[in-house]
């Protein structure tokens, strides 16, 4: 009775019972990872050679279509590790996800807890804090707004890697929504001595039906990221431009050129562009996924030391209303 309903779970082109057992039948990759830590594919391809070199000495007969399995089969075995390769490393990274969480957060909290410290050296006799303490507050919001972002990129991250991604659209108005977004980071402009160059530019009272939340994610991961790595004393310029029923984001910061071979990886998971300033590596990585399932596209430009992040973006609707403020 063991056999018969085994037998039903197998596929049609099995001729034999199968060696796999129910958990592997369920999990098979778990043997396909198993056989490549025990056999390195160069002793499998010497053990193959060794095979092929007897056919041929022992005469046996069609050793072409011997050579011909052969090949075939140390194609499957180089996809086998390739694939494997591919598969296994994020689900390793995502087995840390807490781990990584708690570390990026601990280094926002500290720089919080560090602020308010320094904020009771400046308490004068009266009770009444100095001036000076408002430099502190500041830095406190700005790491607050870090930290949230953090948080909210490693959320989106862990929903994104299993699927579960869902579009909640509304409507709003537009322009009043994009300047809001850059307006969360002047106090990061002004610690920072980053100017912000506005450039937005669509018709007054324009509406957009779309997920208004993940495209605010989009716009502040692009511009905390040029933050990131502007050069000291420059620039950013926060474009947003409408035009019939697209949008167009860019984010231009000029600080170092990003090499090719970053630009090809950028919007993977867990890359960032140098050591110093590296987080955790998923705001690029979540612009892509939410740029993705909004029907997007987005792209980065990097030569002679400005970088350009470009999003465009389709809303359900857009209509024109008649403004009321």
């Amino acid at each position: 009775m063991h056999t018969q309903n085994l037998a039903k779970t197998l596929p049609d082109w099995h001729s034999k019972p199968f060696r796999l057992t129910r958990s592997e039948i369920a999990n098979p990759l778990t043997v396909v990872k198993t056989f490549m830590t025990d056999f390195p594919l160069p002793e499998i391809r010497k053990t193959l050679n060794d095979w092929l070199s007897r056919v041929l000495i022992s005469n046996a007969p069609d050793p072409l279509n011997y050579i011909w399995f052969r090949e075939e089969l140390e194609r499957f075995m180089e996809a086998c590790y390739t694939s494997q390769e591919r598969t296994v490393e994020p689900l390793s990274r995502s087995s840390n996800f807490l781990a990584l969480l708690g570390h990026e957060l601990q280094g926002q909290l500290t720089g919080i807890i560090q602020a308010l410290n320094s904020i009771g050296t400046h308490k004068q006799s009266d009770g009444t804090f100095s001036e000076e303490v408002n430099v502190y507050i500041d830095y406190i919001k700005m790491i607050t707004l870090n930290a949230k972002t953090v948080y909210e990129n490693m959320i989106a991250s862990s929903v994104a890697g299993n699927g579960k991604l869902k579009i909640l659209e509304e409507e709003m108005l537009v322009e009043p929504f994009i300047q809001s977004c850059i307006d969360s980071f002047s106090i990061l402009s002004s610690l920072q001595n980053i100017r912000i160059d506005r450039d937005v530019f669509m018709p007054p009272g324009i509406k957009g039906v779309t997920d208004f939340v993940k495209l605010r994610q989009i716009f502040s991961n692009l511009l905390l990221n040029a933050f990131k790595y502007a050069q000291p004393e420059s620039y950013i310029i926060a474009r947003a431009h409408v035009y019939g029923e697209k949008m167009i984001l860019k984010v231009i910061s000029r600080g170092k050129t990003i090499p090719t071979e970053k630009l090809k990886i950028i919007f993977e998971p867990y890359q960032t562009l140098d050591q110093v300033n590296a987080g955790a590596g998923l705001g690029l990585y979540i612009c892509k996924q939410f740029t993705d399932l909004l029907g997007g596209n987005i792209e980065v430009r990097s030569k002679k030391g400005l970088t350009a992040f470009s999003v465009t973006l389709s809303f359900s609707s857009v209509k024109l209303d008649k403004y009321v403020k």
